[in-house]
């Protein structure tokens, strides 16, 4: 069985926008979002950026899967989860 990751650049276009999310933990050490270990790292960090493809109303919370030093970015669009190609800075509108 072969696994195929689906992007989101493949259902449309989209704008990324920053929504601060709720449910925020303060630490001594270090503010931690819903998701996110004391360690830094979680499977479903929420991020502070929502999608939008360009011909629907709803915004799709970006999440965040981080094991190491790096991050994969994706959204769940009816039911699945569909990666994000990059999470450049400058693709992000505010």
């Amino acid at each position: 069985m072969q696994t195929r990751i689906e992007y989101a650049h493949d259902i449309g276009k989209y704008t990324l926008h920053r929504n601060d999310p709720k449910g925020k933990r303060i630490a001594p050490w270090g503010t931690f979002l819903p998701g996110q270990h004391e360690t830094g790292y979680g499977l479903k960090i929420t991020t502070d950026i929502v999608l939008k493809f360009q011909n629907e109303k709803r915004e799709r919370r970006v999440y965040a899967t981080c094991i190491s030093n790096a991050a994969s970015h994706w959204i769940m669009y009816n039911g699945r989860k569909v990666h994000l190609m990059s999470h450049d800075s400058t693709d992000i509108l505010d």
